[in-house]
């Protein structure tokens, strides 16, 4: 019985151990995924030429885009994780779109740059608290994101 007993508590114990690690690593990767999105928003304001900010956002935006559509094609997604991806990258689709008058967007003015970098940074963000993504999933998209 002691045995028994031991062993229960150990298990809760494991139990509550890996789900700090996963809490403290689905933190982790959204603030990385943050980082990245604060670090593009510091680039465009810091480029003089809406050209030149234009073309940070596009590529910023682009990579996402490309790092979402790499997790979509790995195997082994499941269909809510999947469902998860897929909506972020049509958000981010949208932004791209919206950034250069496409799809039936008006094209961002180049004056409003600045703010559109911030409304991008903003609503990314909060997509990426609404929408639930698995640990696993959430760490293949930093790492990708890292990679590319």
């Amino acid at each position: 019985m002691k045995g028994l007993k031991l062993l229960l508590i150990l298990s809760i114990s494991m139990f509550a151990v890996n789900l700090a690690i996963a809490n403290d690593m689905n933190v982790k990767a959204e603030n990385m995924l943050k980082d990245y999105m604060n670090e593009t928003n510091q680039k465009v304001k810091q480029a003089d030429m809406p050209e030149v900010k234009r073309l940070i956002l596009n590529n910023s935006l682009t990579h996402l885009d490309n790092v979402m559509q790499e997790v979509e094609n790995m195997p082994g997604v499941s269909k809510d994780n999947l469902a998860a991806v897929q909506a972020y990258r049509n958000k981010v689709q949208n932004k791209i779109n919206e950034l250069n008058g496409k799809d039936g967007y008006e094209r961002v003015p180049d004056n409003q740059l600045n703010a559109f970098s911030n409304y991008v940074m903003q609503d990314l963000e909060q997509a990426d608290r609404v929408l639930t993504i698995s640990l696993t999933t959430a760490l293949l998209v930093v790492l990708i994101l890292l990679l590319l």
